[in-house]
């Protein structure tokens, strides 16, 4: 996405464009989700939906609208949605590890380690 895209998108979400915030949720949700399955390991798919993932660190978005909002740059916007993102498959994978779900199985968090 160009600057002026991003710059022209964010001012119409600041406005409470719906068809606007709806935009910005289908461009960033690609990368979004690519982070949440590289993360992800081959055998903790069959148990997390990655879509929850997703719509969690939406909810994060509009949680902390004001402070998102002020994102000027498109690299920015999709830095941070992707810590959320890095961050919230993390922490779901270390409650399971810790017996949140009774597994106590020491299962990979990442198909590579990097």
């Amino acid at each position: 996405m160009s600057q002026d895209t991003f710059t022209q998108l964010m001012a119409r979400v600041r406005m409470g464009s719906e068809d606007a915030t709806e935009e910005m949720l289908l461009l960033c949700r690609p990368q979004i989700f690519r982070i949440v399955r590289s993360r992800l390991g081959k055998e903790l798919r069959s148990q997390y939906d990655s879509d929850d993932f997703v719509q969690s660190v939406w909810q994060a978005f509009f949680e902390h609208r004001s402070r998102v909002l002020q994102f000027t740059r498109p690299d920015s916007l999709v830095a941070f949605l992707s810590r959320v993102a890095s961050n919230k498959v993390v922490d779901a994978c270390r409650k399971r590890l810790d017996g949140g779900e009774g597994n106590k199985k020491k299962e990979p968090l990442y198909d590579d380690m990097k």
